[in-house]
């Protein structure tokens, strides 16, 4: 059965790694199946006007990926990607990525956690037209594993080291 679960996720890691081979934008994010969560959801209404995202009905209501895993091939546009991803990130003193709502009326859908960072990998993917697999979730039996130290069962998703620090 071990077998079966690693040569499931060599195939997998090996189908992601032919997507970025053939692709002119050469990012692959994720979403998870369950749960679903659209940016509407996610994203404060200041970062949403700034990047002229508050109208936008398909990004609205589109899933955000998760920013625990993203594949890139490094090329001019994903160096570009990344410089972009950054600087949004620290411009105007942190704005698009702090807590606070800067007085914006939000939407009715918006559940008061702004994903900082992961919003503007959400914005940024879906503006450059980057692959986003919905449905494919980084856990499981994907080639990745990752976790919360919050996730239950914990013991299978972390323990402690066996020598202190």
């Amino acid at each position: 059965m071990q077998q079966k679960f690693k040569e499931a996720r060599e195939r997998a890691f090996q189908e992601y790694i032919d997507l970025l081979d053939s692709s002119p934008r050469p990012i692959l994010a994720f979403t998870p199946e369950v749960p679903f969560y659209p940016n509407k959801q996610l994203s404060k209404m200041f970062f949403l006007k700034k990047l002229e995202l508050h109208n936008d009905d398909v990004f609205l209501n589109s899933a955000q990926p998760e920013a625990t895993v993203v594949l890139m091939k490094k090329t001019s546009f994903t160096t570009a990607f990344v410089e972009r991803w950054a600087y949004l990130t620290l411009c105007e003193n942190y704005k698009l990525v702090d807590d606070n709502l800067y007085a914006e009326e939000e939407l009715p859908e918006f559940r008061g956690t702004h994903r900082h960072d992961q919003s503007i990998l959400s914005a940024l993917s879906y503006k450059n037209n980057t692959h986003i697999l919905k449905g494919q979730h980084i856990y499981g039996l994907s080639p990745f594993f990752a976790g919360r130290m919050t996730d239950e069962p914990r013991s299978l998703l972390w323990t402690p080291p066996s020598v202190p620090l």
